[in-house]
């Protein structure tokens, strides 16, 4: 097969592993602290990591648990902190109003006519849920 751009990853940055071992150089550089956001499970390319899926699981982009807990071990050895955001504000746009999906909704009153919600891409991987298929494993919605 030749080149697919959708083979590519536009996220940038590194991984746990790898800022672990920059830490003795950035101690160095003064620092007390390192600022890690957000490193919650998240959209395929997301460049930026705010498209956060689920928020009790780690991207594993970015590491494991053990790889997290040994980037705060030498953090602490170092005498650092590690500040971990939660951007609770910051999820993946994977919903949508049923005729709406490329754009904003215009607002409407209930009387007439109700909005009711749709997945914004077909081609998204669903997991089966006690209420059927559904983009989260632990977010079930309905249109009742």
């Amino acid at each position: 097969g030749g080149f697919d751009v959708r083979d590519m990853s536009f996220r940038h940055g590194g991984d746990f592993v790898g800022l672990r071992e920059k830490l003795p150089y950035i101690r160095g550089l003064g620092c007390r602290a390192i600022w890690i956001s957000p490193i919650f499970k998240n959209g395929d390319n997301s460049y930026h990591q705010y498209a956060n899926h689920d928020f009790t699981l780690l991207d594993p982009r970015l590491g494991t648990l053990e790889e997290l807990r040994q980037l705060t071990s030498a953090a602490h050895a170092l005498d650092m902190y590690v500040l971990v955001d939660v951007v609770m504000n910051h999820m993946a746009n994977v919903f949508a109003f049923e005729g709406h999906e490329a754009g904003g909704t215009p607002f409407v009153m209930h009387d007439n006519e109700e909005y009711k919600l749709v997945l914004r891409s077909s081609d998204r991987k669903l997991f089966s849920t006690p209420v059927g298929d559904q983009p989260y494993e632990d977010f079930w919605y309905n249109n009742t």
